[in-house]
């Protein structure tokens, strides 16, 4: 204490406790909040458990990774072109199929690559639809993306078939995405002659920023 100044003890009087005053330490309240901070600069990592609420904006100069899910649902009025037949909506069941038998429909994968500076990638896709019968009707889900040079790159695909409802994954792997277009189509093989023995309920998408 032999080095305490007036100046020093001018900032330890007249504290309130949990409020930020001009040239005065800070002390928590009971709870541990602060109140009436202005600016708070850091160079290294901040970490929060609870929310972080901004109520005039929130600026972010570099970018944002999380390993929160994010998810999309690609719907079946999404899909919007067929190779053989027509795309045909049920707004009763919340489904699509195809008009005809053994055909592919298609859909644009909306997914952004970036958000918020961060990179998005995939964790799965799946994929929600019904087949009439096991082994015999079969839905194979397709995600490509063009390499704007005249090619095309399957970024993968998977397959379900079952007796009534079916549920199936694409990814075996986590997918960053790029900056490229990219779309998903179903591919459907119906042993009987009717294209409702399979239907697609719904695709969902999980990823995260990296």
């Amino acid at each position: 204490m032999t080095n305490f100044t007036g100046t020093d003890l001018d900032k330890i009087t007249g504290i309130t406790n949990g409020t930020a005053i001009a040239s005065k330490c800070i002390v928590t309240n009971a709870t541990i909040d602060i109140t009436g901070l202005r600016n708070i600069t850091a160079t290294g990592t901040l970490g929060v458990t609870g929310l972080i609420t901004a109520s005039s904006g929130l600026t972010i100069s570099n970018k944002v990774t999380t390993n929160q899910s994010l998810i999309w649902h690609i719907s079946p009025f999404d899909f919007t072109y067929a190779v053989a037949g027509g795309v045909i909506y049920s707004s009763t069941s919340g489904c699509c199929y195809s008009s005809t038998t053994d055909d592919t429909i298609y859909a644009p994968f909306t997914v952004p690559y970036k958000m918020f500076g961060g990179t998005v990638v995939l964790d799965q896709i799946t994929v929600y639809g019904y087949t009439a019968a096991a082994g015999s009707d079969t839905i194979s889900t397709y995600l490509k993306k063009t390499d704007q040079d005249n090619t095309i790159t399957q970024v993968d695909n998977g397959s379900g078939t079952a007796t009534g409802l079916v549920n199936f994954t694409l990814l075996s792997a986590d997918i960053a995405m790029t900056d490229y277009a990219y779309w998903i189509y179903n591919t459907f093989n119906n042993a009987a002659a009717d294209s409702t023995t399979t239907r697609i309920f719904d695709i969902k998408v999980e990823a995260h920023l990296e």
